[in-house]
């Protein structure tokens, strides 16, 4: 991905992801006994491999627009740069 686009990676907590899904029901891998247990367990597996985006956007339990506006924003300053 890294040679034909900007990659993003919206990073966010333990607690904030598992707020996130927690309405869901259409997460397999969490339907286990402990679904803390394997979110932790997946992120401990692929955060370093998304670490590796060109762009890091820290998220937080607030409204989407402003994790929007904050990626719309770091995309920007990336691009300028870049230039």
């Amino acid at each position: 991905m890294k040679e034909r686009a900007v990659t993003i990676w919206l990073k966010a907590p333990l607690d904030v992801l598992m707020k996130r899904v927690a309405k869901r029901d259409d997460r397999p891998l969490l339907r286990e006994d402990d679904p803390r247990a394997v979110m932790q367990r997946l992120m401990d597996e692929r955060y370093p491999i998304y670490a590796e985006a060109d762009i890091i956007v820290e998220t937080i339990n607030s409204p989407h627009s402003a994790a929007v506006a904050a990626t719309l924003d770091a995309l920007r300053a990336y691009l300028n740069e870049a230039k």
